[in-house]
């Protein structure tokens, strides 16, 4: 089988169950990667140029002509892309403009949590069942402690506004830009 689009053809190997041949287009989208195993097993992979994962687009059997779209990675697992942040649970890996940041399981389950709806208030009592097990109405500093830390390491990496503390109700995911890091506006008379 010919193992590439544009390279010279690769001569065929010996079955074994591993074996596979891969091709990999290029697109202005982003990149298409389809794989066929030398048992009629085939799989297509699609990824955005700005994304560092692929995603499963869809896969089959040949033999039987059954194919399915169901994804690989669950949804709970999918990269998330927040502004300059990046959420790769499957590998249980967060970067903030480029650099990576090393967060214990507390920390990343914390961020896990907004980064996956960073639109929702998330309450004290909700986040502290959702990655302590334990009642919100107990006396504890610990999910303030742990937003606090979490804060701290994405402002040494360049990131600010990102676990907002909502006064009164709790905490937030915000993925937008911060406009008091914008230039002052110009009068429309004054812009060339």
């Amino acid at each position: 089988m010919d193992a590439s689009v544009n390279g010279p053809s690769v001569p065929a190997q010996p079955a074994s169950p591993d074996r596979f041949t891969k091709v990999s287009v290029e697109t202005e989208a982003g990149e298409l990667e389809a794989r066929l195993s030398e048992f009629g097993n085939w799989e297509v992979r699609v990824r955005r140029h700005d994304e560092p994962m692929w995603k499963h687009a869809c896969a089959g059997d040949l033999s039987s002509g059954s194919q399915t779209t169901l994804p690989v990675v669950p949804k709970s697992e999918e990269t998330m892309i927040r502004g300059p942040i990046i959420v790769e649970p499957a590998a249980r890996r967060v970067t903030a403009n480029e650099e990576a940041l090393r967060l214990p399981q507390k920390e990343f389950a914390l961020l896990l949590a907004l980064a996956q709806d960073p639109e929702r208030v998330w309450t004290k009592a909700q986040l502290m069942n959702a990655i302590w097990g334990c009642d919100g109405d107990a006396a504890t500093r610990t999910l303030d402690s742990h937003a606090s830390r979490l804060r701290l390491k994405f402002q040494r990496a360049g990131v600010h506004g990102i676990v907002v503390n909502v006064w009164g109700a709790g905490y937030k995911f915000w993925d937008r830009l911060d406009p008091s890091t914008f230039p002052p506006l110009a009068a429309a008379s004054e812009v060339a």
